[in-house]
């Protein structure tokens, strides 16, 4: 998976998965990547496939609609749909996906 294209993703609702701020507590990529991979798979096979095609592969909306031979809004929604899931599925499991910092002496 690509991390990097999920990590602007995931510092803009941090805020809401982090109920108080400690710089003891970082993300467990591992953990995370898991739990993206189980919410991606949920996602209906047309949301699923733009969203792959967006954050995967890099496509703009106006080539996933040619491609996928639908309309840039079609994209728009299905972007925001997807988005919208992947909060909701994730959002359970905030603690999961924190660790413990320790400070190396």
């Amino acid at each position: 998976m690509n991390y990097l294209k999920f990590h602007q993703i995931r510092k803009k609702y941090e805020n809401e998965i982090i109920e108080e701020p400690n710089e003891t507590r970082c993300v467990d990529e591992k953990t995370f990547k898991h739990y993206l991979e189980k919410a991606i798979a949920k996602l209906p096979e047309q949301c699923r496939m733009v969203f792959h095609l967006k954050n995967f592969e890099g496509l703009t909306h106006s080539e996933i609609a040619e491609y996928m031979e639908i309309s840039e809004k079609t994209v728009e929604n299905q972007v925001h749909i997807a988005m919208k899931k992947l909060r909701e599925f994730m959002l359970p499991y905030r603690n999961d996906l924190f660790i413990e910092k320790y400070e190396k002496y």
